[in-house]
């Protein structure tokens, strides 16, 4: 049970957004439910906007986002609709994003953050794929060992 879950909110917010015929069956209203989680997601948007035009930058310029729709699909891509893991792998990737800008300063390209950023992606895509098949070890099939050879019953009593 996700922490989502825990209020009827969340539960109402999950369902609508997992399957809306199961939603409406349960008579949750799940046009109200999208509109409003749209409205909330583009205020939130709105004011990381506002925050990064106001504080960081100061002013508006060219390339002020750097590419972080994409970067934030990812991340939500990554933690799988849970709250948390979204701001731990936010974290790691502003982290890596930040550090390699920095690395770039000793000569390093700055795309090495990128790189890392899509070897992450590819691990975890195979990870998916590969944890649908289920594989079973088998012990080698023992075999019968071959019976011991013995003498012709003749050839004991012809050597006395």
């Amino acid at each position: 049970m996700s922490p989502s879950d825990r209020t009827r909110l969340g539960f109402s917010l999950s369902i609508a957004g997992g399957n809306a015929r199961a939603a409406q069956y349960l008579g949750i209203g799940v046009g109200r439910r999208i509109i409003w989680v749209m409205a909330l997601s583009g205020l939130l948007a709105g004011a990381a906007g506002v925050i990064q035009l106001t504080a960081a930058s100061g002013r508006l310029q060219e390339g002020l986002t750097a590419n972080y729709g994409f970067t934030g699909i990812l991340v939500a891509f990554l933690a799988r609709q849970r709250v948390v893991a979204t701001v731990v792998v936010a974290l790691l990737f502003a982290g890596l994003l930040n550090g390699g800008s920095a690395l770039q300063s000793t000569g390093i390209p700055s795309s090495i953050a990128q790189i890392v950023q899509a070897v992450i992606i590819i691990f975890v895509l195979a990870g998916e794929v590969l944890g649908s098949y289920r594989l079973k070890a088998r012990a080698p099939a023992l075999r019968a060992a071959p019976p011991a050879p013995q003498a012709p019953v003749g050839a004991a009593e012809g050597s006395r």
